[in-house]
């Protein structure tokens, strides 16, 4: 295909435009573009002519247009800043006004990238404008792209005067303040609703650490309570054992004691030889 657009020998169609002629094949850009298609198929005087006058577009834009339809791409690589921004605007522009759909996607992501690496304040009304020119339709997908680098870089330009009063000056400004607007009110919306999750997720936390607290207080409690009576059993059995010192047992043998704890909680010294119970 690209070899094609390089040799012009089987060529049957000339795209004009500011003065420029681009030989093509009608196998090719009318297949891609409908719009193309019509106008060679129907009775119009392109279909005797085999020439095509585009005027709504300049010519490095049809350029770009007639490049994506060989390659499935196109180059900017010539413009940077607010220029590179507007040639996707206008690549774009000219995707739809010829219904060539994936040139439309393509344009989109062009756009992205470059309002990422190429961000420059200088001039970007301009690329406002571009976006919002009376002819072109209000297509979702770049307007998104445009007004997510405005919203991303608000702060920024709401305190540069030169962008606002050239922002003002724009034919369809009340356009792209009103979706500017609609996007604040869905990032607020958005928000609001990222609050509420996390406020109750927060709050179903604090209950669980609340349970968890009072399970510990609870087992504290129980803790208090065996820790007091083990040591009024140490009490007892230090009492007993200072009771019978080292004296011998009834059974006249050396002490030699074992404790035993009973029902009801009681504890016994009994004599390991005679099992005789002390206490």
């Amino acid at each position: 295909m690209a070899a094609l657009q390089v040799n012009q020998k089987y060529s049957d169609l000339t795209i004009k435009c500011e003065g420029q002629g681009f030989d093509v094949h009608r196998a090719i850009v009318c297949s891609l573009s409908p719009e193309l298609a019509t106008r060679i198929d129907g009775k119009f005087r392109e279909a005797l002519t085999g020439e095509i006058e585009i005027m709504e577009h300049d010519a490095p834009t049809v350029k770009r247009m007639l490049d994506y339809m060989y390659t499935l791409d196109y180059s900017t690589d010539e413009l940077t800043g607010k220029e590179l921004l507007v040639a996707q605007a206008r690549v774009h522009k000219v995707g739809d006004f010829h219904n060539v759909p994936p040139l439309q996607d393509l344009a989109v992501e062009k756009f992205k990238g470059a309002a990422v690496m190429g961000w420059q304040i200088e001039g970007f009304a301009a690329v406002v404008e571009a976006v919002y020119q009376p002819t072109m339709p209000r297509h979702v997908d770049i307007l998104q792209a445009l007004i997510c680098t405005v919203y991303e870089r608000i702060k920024e330009l709401v305190a540069d005067e030169s962008f606002l009063r050239e922002v003002a000056k724009t034919e369809k400004r009340e356009d792209f303040y009103n979706d500017l607007i609609l996007t604040l009110s869905d990032q607020l919306a958005s928000y609001r609703k990222d609050f509420k999750v996390e406020k109750e997720a927060l709050e179903r936390r604090m209950d669980t650490i609340k349970q968890a607290l009072e399970m510990n207080k609870k087992q504290a409690s129980d803790r208090g309570r065996l820790l007091g009576e083990a040591k009024a059993e140490v009490q007892t059995f230090e009492m007993l054992i200072g009771n019978l010192g080292y004296n011998q047992c009834e059974c006249g043998r050396k002490a030699r004691f074992a404790v035993q704890r009973v029902p009801f909680d009681t504890i016994h010294i009994r004599c390991k030889i005679c099992n005789f119970r002390y206490g």
